[in-house]
């Protein structure tokens, strides 16, 4: 069976560094959410707007209906569908406000040869967001949303004038004269639709109306007009081409022209991952809906805008990494998640990213800033090695939740992080540099000791077991996320040398047992049963972008371009929707199952892949 792309389910809207998450969904509703979340819970405070259509105020078909988006990424989004010969297309974008306002503009046509009555329904409602969305966040299912969701939620709307509200939002609306408004208690043809704004209008054929819609959560009173929606538009439009103007360099592609749309989407849902904070700080979200922080993912989408030349973005970034690590205590000098679990690699990763900034910026002010935090944090890692093994104790690896000794992703995380910061601290002449280089190299050794002696009990073998956690014996499945935690970091630490036998036997070990396919190489053996109720997608879900950029950073280290390009465009085909939005994994048997969408640290290393494979040049 061929593999079809992932589904786009959601588009982003709002602008970075404000207070809430603001998404379009397909079938025909823009939610609100605040972009933290409910005390001691896993959901968030939203408002949401839907259209439905028709005397049964029916919700279209969302697997029908297509986005359309701008080929520079700027989020001026639109949304089309067709029910009955009469076209719908909704355009919707943000202010750059700390609490947005969304701009919507609904058009209608009647694309029929006779005269029709156009009935359009208008709902509200605030409430938790997964009612709103019809998914518990970016959870592992598949994406089913259902009008009977907003019938669970307060219906406290109510009309007033030229506006719906509540204590919480007001839309505001221009349906222009010819309109005729009524306030729905209920829809006796569908009962689930209650509590809302209709508006009937006469369409010749071929007539085409427009309607205008504001969200505001913060102001009332809002201009809603033809003219105030085009004269918002463009001022939003230009607020991100200022943005964007001041990235710098960018992946030779003069000559790939598909990849151009591709590269500037992922550049603006990276600055809309961000979260304002204080003083210069802001946090580098990991995506979907969720507003937490995993450092180990984020300092790959902090390298991509690095290598664009965004050093402000990615110093804010930093800096609240700095804000959450330890200052005393045993602990001091530990770098956190923010809600997120506490990987034993986060030091490691922050170290490696910020030493990888310091090694682009080249700005001495900002090493200086940062440079003791980098110290206290390279002191943590060096106090944590065990003297006996040189390896870090027993810990939590990733957001798998057992506690094992993971030496190929915590400690060859960690080994790239002291191994940059060696580089950054050497190039500015810091006398620390010698004692980190000692470190580094010591570590170093360690790992490639144990992968040595794994070797050596395996050499009559042409493939290779790499053992993810120390002690373990060969076994089918292999224990954990093999494709992660396996020996995908220490390829791309260059513990396994890509050059050598060793990372051909992997590669073998890999592709004998169908975990390399059509260029992903992330195939999971474990499946969502024990966590989730039923698992669909077991056998035929692809864990995309983390172990494939290792694998990619292989290939194109031993000159093989063919599977590096394979991998990088498997991560537009299978990894990315048509919009552009990229996802945390990939079912092969079900395009509608696309959870963490959109993903920053997927974005960040296919724009590293992207520069990696085409070289990178000054912007024009």
């Amino acid at each position: 069976m061929e593999w079809e792309r992932p589904k786009t389910i959601k588009l982003y809207l709002h602008p970075p560094e404000v207070k809430k998450l603001i998404t379009i969904w397909p079938d025909f509703k823009i939610v609100s959410s605040d972009v933290d979340p409910i005390k001691g819970t896993w959901f968030f405070n939203s408002t949401g707007i839907r259209f439905l259509f028709g005397e049964k105020a029916i919700a279209p078909d969302w697997k029908k209906s297509q986005f359309i988006v701008r080929s520079d990424g700027i989020p001026v989004h639109f949304l089309k569908t067709s029910i009955d010969d009469i076209e719908y297309l909704i355009e919707c974008f943000c202010t750059w406000k700390e609490i947005p306002e969304t701009y919507i503009r609904l058009t209608v046509t009647n694309a029929s040869g006779r005269k029709k009555e156009l009935i359009t329904g208008v709902m509200a409602r605030s409430g938790e967001d997964r009612f709103l969305y019809g998914i518990t966040g970016d959870f592992y299912t598949s994406y089913t949303p259902l009008l009977e969701n907003w019938d669970m939620v307060s219906n406290d709307f109510f009309l007033e004038k030229n506006s719906i509200k509540n204590k919480k939002a007001t839309i505001s609306f221009n349906t222009g004269e010819k309109a005729k408004l009524q306030w729905i208690p209920v829809n006796r043809q569908n009962i689930f639709a209650k509590n809302y704004l209709e508006i009937k209008q006469t369409l010749e054929p071929l007539e085409t109306v427009s309607y205008y819609f504001v969200l505001a959560e913060n102001s009332e009173n809002m201009q809603v007009s033809a003219s105030h929606h085009s004269f918002e538009r463009k001022q939003c439009v230009s607020q991100w081409e200022k943005e964007l103007n001041r990235v710098m360099f960018v992946p030779d592609i003069k000559n790939q022209d598909w990849l151009i749309p591709v590269l500037w989407s992922l550049i603006c849902q990276c600055l809309q991952m961000f979260v304002k904070d204080e003083n210069g700080i802001a946090r580098p979200r990991q995506g979907g809906r969720w507003a937490g922080v995993w450092p180990v993912e984020a300092i790959d989408f902090l390298i991509a805008l690095d290598l664009l030349g965004l050093y402000d973005w990615t110093e804010k970034g930093y800096r609240f990494f700095l804000k959450h690590q330890e200052k005393d205590g045993e602990n001091k000098g530990r770098f956190n998640s923010y809600l997120a679990p506490q990987w034993e690699n986060i030091n490691g990763g922050v170290l490696y990213g910020l030493s990888r900034h310091l090694l682009l910026h080249k700005n001495e002010k900002c090493f200086k800033e940062f440079r003791q935090a980098m110290l206290d944090g390279f002191e943590w890692i060096i106090k944590r090695r065990e003297k006996s093994s040189g390896l870090f104790p027993a810990g939590r690896p990733h957001d798998w939740g057992f506690t094992v000794q993971a030496w190929c992703i915590t400690d060859a995380v960690n080994v790239m992080g002291i191994n940059e910061m060696a580089d950054a601290f050497s190039y500015f002449n810091d006398p620390n540099a010698g004692e980190i280089k000692k470190q580094a190299v010591d570590y170093k050794n360690c790992l490639e000791k144990i992968l040595n002696e794994i070797v050596e009990k395996q050499s009559q073998r042409d493939e290779i077991f790499i053992p993810n956690y120390l002690g373990i014996e060969e076994s089918y499945p292999p224990k954990g996320p093999y494709f992660a935690d396996g020996p995908a970091m220490l390829i791309r630490a260059g513990i396994i040398d890509s050059k050598s036998p060793v990372f051909e036997k992997v590669e073998k070990y890999f592709r004998n047992r169908g975990w390399m396919k059509n260029g992903l190489t992330g195939l999971m053996t474990d499946g969502l049963l024990g966590s989730f109720h039923s698992d669909p997608w077991a056998g035929h879900t692809w864990y995309v972008s983390f172990s494939d950029f290792c694998w990619f950073l292989g290939w194109m280290k031993t000159g093989e371009k063919e599977k590096a390009f394979e991998t990088m465009w498997a991560q537009v085909r299978y990894g990315m929707s048509q919009h552009y939005y990229m996802l945390e994994r990939f079912a092969d048997n079900d395009p509608t199952f696309c959870p963490w969408q959109p993903n920053a640290s997927a974005n960040g290393r296919l724009i590293q892949m992207l520069f990696e494979f085409f070289g990178s040049r000054k912007r024009e």
